[in-house]
């Protein structure tokens, strides 16, 4: 059972490793250290939805033969959570 959850959470993060949610190391030390610029408003982080949408909305016109390696494997991760296709809004 623990190796189970270990896996699924290990999944997870390759996840959002292919989704862009989480960056490296040495960058998010170095944005965390850094002094923030007040200038700019604060966007809302976007979510694992948010990104599937937009990979959908990227590649739903394109050949199968222009599809690159990395859309490929987006479309891949957001199947493999059951959100490719999004869900339809109302």
């Amino acid at each position: 059972m623990k190796a189970i959850v270990l896996l699924s959470v290990a999944l997870l993060f390759l996840l959002m490793i292919l989704l862009g949610t989480v960056t490296r190391s040495r960058e998010s030390f170095s944005a965390a250290t850094s002094m923030p610029d007040t200038t700019e408003p604060v966007k809302a982080p976007t979510t694992i939805t948010e990104k599937c949408a937009a990979v959908y909305n990227a590649t739903i016109d394109k050949k199968v033969s222009d599809i690159t390696t990395r859309e490929n494997d987006q479309i891949a991760a957001c199947t493999w959570i059951g959100i490719y296709p999004p869900p339809a809004t109302r």
